[in-house]
């Protein structure tokens, strides 16, 4: 619900540029865990990385959710040739 306000609060007030007013949007990765084991940082950031790969790929103001454990997702290319890079993931 948080993340659902601020891309709808980010999409309600356009920049101003000069004498034009410039839409604005967000997409928004989000990791969330109840289990003891991955709320370590390190892990629910990369989690969130991931998902906000897959909100670009899947388009542009939106908000994607990652319940699957790290490295499980895979960035693709999106129609304009990008390919994210996902972080390296320590060892």
């Amino acid at each position: 619900k948080v993340a659902e306000r601020l891309r709808n609060a980010v999409a309600s007030l356009p920049v101003r540029a000069g004498q034009s007013l410039i839409p604005v949007t967000i997409s928004l990765g989000i990791a969330v865990s109840t289990e003891h084991a991955t709320l370590d940082e390190n892990l629910l950031l990369r989690k969130a990385d991931e998902a906000l790969y897959l909100a670009k790929h899947h388009g542009r103001n939106r908000i994607e959710m990652n319940n699957q454990p790290p490295s499980t997702i895979s960035p693709k290319p999106r129609d304009d040739g990008f390919t994210p890079k996902l972080p390296e993931q320590s060892v």
